[in-house]
């Protein structure tokens, strides 16, 4: 069957779903039960980043905590934000302290961001990934099937106004 073939795909592909194409370049998707070790190893193969900034929501502490030991396994040196959970903290106020903390780290453009948690923290992460230094690499390892359907794949962030949700983001 269609599914059996791409299951044992992912499986011989140490996961990998499928390769997003972009006018403005290709992305590796992984999908898969328990892949997160992995990921030291793939961010080196895609990113070559020297140091990486894990950001997750208050509800994903013990994935955010893999996602570090799998970077430091790989020898990249990795620091970690926690944001309080919930679309009320998707605001310009928690990416200008997003943007402080980066810059108290003296993160460069050749590092990584990696958002860990549901839609809220990847809209927040990639915004902030977006526009700080005028981007800088981002990586998304979504916890939930919402945020794995709706957020994680083509390059749409956004942060809300009081006006209303979403008004304000790039689109890549």
């Amino acid at each position: 069957t269609p599914f059996r073939r791409r299951r044992q795909m992912c499986v011989r592909d140490g996961g990998r779903a499928a390769v997003g194409r972009t006018s403005s370049g290709d992305y590796p998707v992984w999908v898969g039960w328990d892949i997160l070790g992995g990921l030291g190893a793939r961010a080196l193969d895609v990113f070559q980043p020297s140091a990486a900034f894990v950001i997750h929501d208050s509800g994903a502490g013990e994935h955010a905590a893999r996602a570090r030991r799998s970077l430091e396994d790989a020898g990249i040196e990795t620091s970690v934000y926690a944001v309080p959970s919930g679309e009320k903290n998707k605001t310009l106020n928690t990416a200008a302290d997003l943007y402080r903390w980066l810059a108290g780290k003296r993160a460069e453009r050749k590092h990584l961001l990696v958002a860990v948690g549901g839609g809220m923290v990847g809209d927040l992460a990639g915004f902030v990934a977006a526009t700080y230094l005028r981007g800088i690499p981002f990586a998304q390892l979504p916890t939930s099937l919402l945020a794995t359907m709706a957020a994680s794949a083509g390059g749409k962030v956004a942060l809300d106004l009081p006006h209303g949700k979403n008004l304000v983001g790039p689109l890549h």
